[in-house]
């Protein structure tokens, strides 16, 4: 026991002197010697007590010496603990460092303040228009599709003395804004004058006989005029013209194919009078008469107009005229089909002489052409009004010429500034504009509105389906079942609902599209009313890209789209709002639509995706909700600080490996190795090295990935998705290359933004896994005193 208590004091004086290295590497060292030297003298007095058969009085040296292996073991538990207490804080500094410089790096991958400022600008715009709404209704989706066309397509004022590009352009006549970015250069001047043979050179048409009989039969035929130009896919003048006959209109055109077109405002066949009295009233063969037309239109010069202005009007007229009691048959027979009016079209450039380009009569066949149509024997009818002629008419013959002298439009090419054939020059700029949806976030490409559709089924279940219960639910409820369709669990993907383009119910219809034949095959009508569909699925199959492996989950699903492309302008793009509504595309097996729209800011960089859902249940109420997720090129792209910061923290986890790593090992010496395993602590030590610098790394990853999806967005180059914005009909008519590239570019900031909030909750985790060992290293470690302090009261007990 001396020699131990000798050995520890020399011990505890080396400490007090110094030595080489660390002072608390050479007090560990020398504490770990002095006990094992105690507890090798204890453990050779103990055995030797046993040995000698020590007789009974000598039972209390035996009681001393366990005493003393007591103090001992108890003393070096004590002398351990301190000593590992000494190395916590040496952890416990390297961990607080790795804490606050993972925390800086958390800060630095996303501009909080920006991200803030962005989404909460886009939230109030969504939620405004429900901020009084307890419940919402069909008419709440349109208005809230109105709220955002109001607030994103603004047109600038022609007249505010400064040129917007690309909506304000170099005008012309009423083609873009002359006052504010000048006249449009190299443009001719052109004219157009009709010749209505019922009027006299001087005299108003309304002043005439013949179109007061219209005005009162409901007939007056209300001509018009328009030009279209090719180059603006647009009429020159946003009203069409009145007909006057012997005035002189000039206006002015650039190098471009001018179509000049007649439209009749007012139809009477088949309103104002039925084909069979037209047929009567000018002794024609009603199986030869046409059939009145299915689509109403403004359409100039069709033959069942000819045939209601010359029986109709004029049979009126005659009729009720003083006729010569020679006359046998319809005076409109005598001098020939007539109808419509005579014009005259050319130019008229300053300092040149007037150019005819085109002098046109009224459409008319003439005598010749009535007579050989005519067929001996009266009609069926018994020639009731003209009796006296004992001949019948063949109409059909003269469909046959009519077709051919009396067209709707006639085209003209223009080219006093360039050579024939030449293609024209663009007058309206290509580009889109800016579209501001907030202050300084413009629009990227368009506004996608997409719906989802359930298959309606009867809710009267079929009698082969119906069981017992069934049969006994009919017999109570079966009328309440009557006629009623519920929906199933399939998505629908048939076409539905309608172009308002043709109906005339409708405020959008337009008289002036000739047949639907020019946007809708015979597949895309209605059966039933021989009318276009309005909207049609589109289930694309979107191919996963070698560059960016990941599936779109919209691949394959009958979505109906429509869009609000940027270019339009503000009356087009609630025009679009208007055809959703007047076609009729909310209906009872609408599932969900939703609202959505990126958007980019130029001064931070900074790309928003917005979304509103509306979800429709089958118990009748809509339910909205509303998401802003955005990002900042900036937060996709590691700065000199972040990889400094990043390469100090994996300095400190691979410090923190080294000694996990030191414990294993002194545990696989032991033979324990597997039971650092069960200790939670460790494990949550394994996984802080390995995620902490991994979330680092898959954040730099997405960001590199990021920017290469969105490089069409950043170089501006956005897909066009919508073939015209200024299409008469089917005005969400796609261009299937450009809808596609869209999706796709949609499909990727979604993905993307998805690994972003997972890489960002990566990080929160990370954070808590942090703070939590911590804590635990913190409670571990208290305020210990010195090897020294701990070993001098031991001394004494030791001798």
């Amino acid at each position: 026991w001396k020699k131990a208590g000798k050995q520890a004091v020399a011990a505890n004086d080396a400490g007090e002197n110094g030595g080489d290295g660390d002072e608390f590497d050479v007090l560990k060292s020398k504490a770990g010697k002095a006990f094992k030297i105690l507890l090798s003298s204890y453990t050779e007095a103990y055995e030797h007590s046993k040995e000698a058969n020590a007789p009974d009085g000598e039972g209390i040296l035996e009681a001393e010496l366990i005493r003393k292996r007591g103090t001992i073991r108890s003393l070096k538990k004590v002398v351990d603990f301190k000593i590992s207490q000494g190395e916590n804080y040496r952890q416990l500094f390297l961990f607080a460092t790795l804490i606050f410089l993972y925390s800086m790096s958390v800060h630095r991958a996303r501009d909080t303040q920006v991200s803030y400022s962005v989404e909460t600008s886009l939230l109030n715009l969504m939620n405004q228009p429900f901020k009084d709404k307890d419940h919402l209704e069909t008419v709440d989706v349109y208005d809230f599709l109105s709220h955002i066309a109001s607030t994103t397509f603004r047109d600038p004022v022609c007249g505010d003395g400064v040129c917007d590009s690309p909506l304000e352009y170099p005008g012309f006549g009423s083609v873009g804004c002359s006052a504010d970015c000048g006249v449009r250069k190299n443009t001719s001047s052109m004219f157009f004058m009709a010749a209505d043979s019922n009027v006299p050179v001087g005299q108003k048409a309304e002043d005439q006989p013949l179109y007061q009989m219209a005005a009162r039969v409901g007939a007056s035929p209300d001509y018009r005029w328009n030009v279209y130009l090719d180059t603006t896919r647009d009429f020159l003048y946003e009203e069409d013209q009145a007909v006057v006959s012997e005035q002189f209109t000039d206006f002015q055109v650039p190098d471009d194919n001018v179509t000049v077109c007649l439209f009749q405002r007012n139809k009477m066949y088949g309103k104002a009078a039925t084909p069979s009295s037209m047929a009567i009233l000018l002794n024609l063969d009603p199986e030869t008469v046409p059939p009145v037309p299915t689509i109403e239109n403004f359409i100039y010069g069709t033959f069942t107009e000819a045939i209601g202005w010359n029986a109709w009007v004029k049979g009126n007229f005659y009729s009720t005229a003083a006729l010569p009691n020679t006359t046998q048959r319809s005076p409109a027979l005598d001098q020939g089909l007539s109808y419509g009016v005579g014009y005259t079209v050319g130019q008229n450039n300053p300092g040149e002489a007037i150019k005819f380009l085109g002098q046109y009569t009224e459409c008319k066949i003439d005598v010749s052409s009535v007579n050989a149509a005519a067929r001996d024997g009266v009609c069926p009818h018994n020639n009731l009004v003209w009796s006296m002629e004992q001949k019948c008419y063949d109409s059909s013959k003269w469909a046959q010429e009519w077709f051919v002298e009396c067209p709707t439009c006639r085209t003209f090419e223009i080219r006093e500034f360039s050579k024939p054939g030449d293609p024209p020059q663009v007058i309206k700029p290509l580009e889109a504009p800016n579209r501001p949806v907030t202050p300084g976030n413009t629009l990227i490409g368009s506004v996608l509105v997409s719906q989802l559709r359930k298959r309606s089924v009867p809710c009267h279940p079929e009698p082969a389906d119906c069981d017992e219960e069934c049969e006994k639910h009919l017999k109570s409820l079966g009328p309440l079942y009557q006629g009623q369709y519920c929906q199933s669990e399939e998505f629908e993907d048939a076409p539905f609902g309608i172009d308002p383009m043709f109906l005339t119910t409708s405020p959008l219809f337009d008289g002036r599209i000739f047949t639907y034949t020019f946007f809708y095959n015979q597949n895309e009508l209605n059966n039933e009313s021989n009318l276009p569909y309005g909207f049609f699925s589109s289930p694309y199959e979107f191919e996963v890209q070698d560059d960016f492996p990941y599936k779109d989950e919209d691949s394959g699903v009958p979505y109906y789209r429509a869009y609000l492309d940027g270019r339009m302008t503000a009356e087009q793009a609630h025009l679009g709002i208007e055809f959703l509504k007047e076609g009729k595309f909310i209906t009872n097996t609408t599932s969900v639509i939703n609202v959505e729209f990126g958007t980019f800011n130029a001064q931070h960089k900074h790309f928003a995706w917005s979304k509103a859902a509306f979800e429709f249940g089958t118990g009748g109420l809509i339910e909205a909700s509303m998401a802003v997720d955005s990002f900042s090129m900036s937060d996709l792209q590691a700065d000199t600080w972040e990889v400094v910061l990043f390469c100090l923290i994996c300095m400190l986890c691979l410090n923190m490996l080294v000694a996990e790593c030191t414990e294993m090992w002194q545990l696989l010496k032991q033979g324990k190795f597997w039971s650092y395993f069960t200790d939670v602590w460790n494990l949550l030590d394994i996984v802080t090295i390995v995620f902490v610098p991994a979330s680092l790394i898959n954040m730099f990853f997405n960001g590199t990935i990021l920017s290469s999806a969105l490089d069409l967005a950043s170089k501006g180059d956005v897909p066009r998705v919508l073939d015209n914005i200024q299409a008469v009909a089917r005005i969400f008519n796609t261009n299937k290359d450009e809808e596609i590239a869209f999706l796709d570019m949609r499909h990727k900031i979604l993905v993307l933004i998805m690994g972003n909030e997972n890489a960002r909750r990566w990080l929160g985790l990370n954070m808590l896994l942090l703070m939590s060992r911590f804590f635990k290293v913190s409670n571990d470690t208290t305020n210990p005193p010195t090897i020294q302090q701990t070993l001098n009261p031991a001394t004494p007990c030791l001798q």
